[in-house]
């Protein structure tokens, strides 16, 4: 007979199938709870599409008035794992209903049993997600109609490795690898432009970035556009790449799914309710249960956590704007670096043969679908034209985001200390696309009793109980 339980199992895909259906069987042998729901039938070999080797289990459920078999595919393209009966088949975790089934869709959602959820589809979920689904089965929840639609889809999508603090350097440097064996950089390069008024602050970006320093005619003659009667002096960094965010965040989902997960959008948390098997997640349209509960909603991470029952840290969303100009001067810009005015008064990037200017504003904000203050672009625009020879012209688009950090402006990642089953993914301010492969890697680690990559300073500096 199957059982509901929360059994944790390892399973050996090199064993032969009747090895791993007696193991199977023999955790179903005593019930936790009393209430018997199905029946095994079957466990025999599965093949499907080239690669896609396993096993094949065949399962009769007691469903109230009905019974149904149902059959669930184990693929054995994993690593032998750990993970939860309940990811064998979705259907033995069910609650068991009197009513008939033709009455479910209306009268009862299903409960669907996971061992991570997450909440928030942006870089900051889909990361975390991929890397916790090699350990259990997820169901990642986002509310908009698309992933990655708040600030993840509006990043200057930029690798520096040596850009943010110690901690948040030691995950771009951890991520490096992630980002080019999936071929998501191209070549961009870095400029720090000053002048006399910013002389101080081009001093302390400069040597934090390690840049090589050049002279205002050494700049212009990398980007022709630059007034040196105003920009007198220069930094320049080669190790500067332009970052395939939408790829990026396509290779975690399709981990993710590989892995059996379920992304679900459209989706937004209208309560979270703690139970003793771990979390109760209502959507608009689903309850979803789970044993850990992983926030990562980006501006609303504090609200999230409140809902769950857990003290806000105290995050706070700031407001970043963007306008595409035409190429300045119809010059052909596909060549130039990012240009950051020094103090990060207005950086410059190219983008699709045009350029973006941004003000680099932080201006805190409550989350919302954010939008651009037309005063303070024009502002940073006229910032922008003080350092080059071409006027703006005309505006092709314009749009803004939010960078949510914590108190210390430093990312937050893993356990809740008052609840470790509540795991923090959050403040990752203007790093998260750089940072993530390092930041999933990390949550997954910590999560699975392994030591970290990055070394024990930068972990201690992301923890949660920093804060507690």
């Amino acid at each position: 007979m199957l059982y509901r339980h929360n059994t944790k199992a390892t399973h050996d895909f090199s064993a032969p199938p009747e090895t791993l259906f007696a193991a199977i069987q023999s955790q179903n042998l005593t019930p936790t709870d009393k209430h018997a729901i199905g029946t095994f039938l079957s466990l025999k070999p599965f093949w499907g599409t080239p690669g896609e080797v396993g096993y094949q289990m065949l399962a009769r459920i007691n469903w109230g008035s009905a019974d149904l078999e149902m059959t669930e595919t184990i693929l054995a393209t994993d690593p032998p794992r750990t993970y939860r009966i309940s990811q064998i088949t979705a259907a033995l975790t069910l609650c068991r209903h009197s009513m008939p089934l033709a009455k479910l869709s209306t009268q009862c959602k299903s409960r669907l049993m996971a061992d991570f959820i997450i909440i928030g589809g942006g870089v900051a979920g889909t990361s975390a997600g991929a890397y916790l689904s090699q350990l259990g089965k997820v169901q990642l929840l986002e509310a908009e109609t698309n992933l990655a639609y708040h600030a993840s889809g509006r990043s200057a999508a930029l690798f520096e490795e040596s850009y943010g603090k110690p901690s948040t350097v030691a995950l771009n440097a951890a991520s490096r690898s992630y980002h080019v064996e999936n071929k998501l950089l191209s070549p961009r390069g870095l400029m720090l432009a000053g002048s006399h008024d910013t002389a101080e602050a081009f001093e302390n970006e400069s040597i934090q970035m390690g840049l090589d320093l050049m002279s205002g005619a050494e700049a212009k003659a990398m980007v022709p556009i630059l007034n040196t009667d105003v920009i007198d002096r220069a930094g320049y960094h080669a190790d500067a790449w332009d970052l395939d965010t939408d790829l990026l965040i396509q290779s975690y989902v399709k981990t993710i799914r590989a892995h059996g997960g379920t992304v679900t959008t459209k989706a937004p948390v209208t309560a979270i309710e703690k139970t003793a098997n771990g979390w109760k997640v209502t959507t608009n349209s689903e309850t979803y249960e789970g044993a850990i509960l992983v926030n990562a909603a980006g501006p609303w991470v504090d609200q999230i956590a409140r809902m769950a029952g857990i003290a806000p840290i105290g995050f706070t969303a700031l407001r970043r704007s963007m306008g595409r100009i035409p190429a300045p001067g119809g010059h052909d810009v596909s060549s130039w670096p990012m240009i950051f005015g020094a103090g990060e008064a207005w950086y410059a990037k190219p983008d699709a043969g045009a350029l973006i200017v941004s003000p680099a504003e932080e201006d805190p904000m409550e989350p919302h679908d954010a939008f651009v203050d037309d005063m303070v672009l024009a502002e940073g625009m006229a910032r922008y034209e003080a350092c080059v020879t071409e006027p703006v012209t005309r505006l092709l688009a314009s749009w803004a985001g939010f960078r949510t950090f914590s108190p210390d402006r430093t990312l937050v990642l893993g356990r809740e200390p008052s609840d470790e089953s509540f795991i923090w993914c959050a403040g990752q301010g203007g790093y998260g696309m750089q940072s993530s492969p390092a930041a999933g890697q990390l949550l997954a680690d910590l999560l699975n009793g392994k030591t970290p990559a990055i070394d024990a300073g930068a972990v201690a500096a992301l923890s949660p109980k920093r804060f507690r």
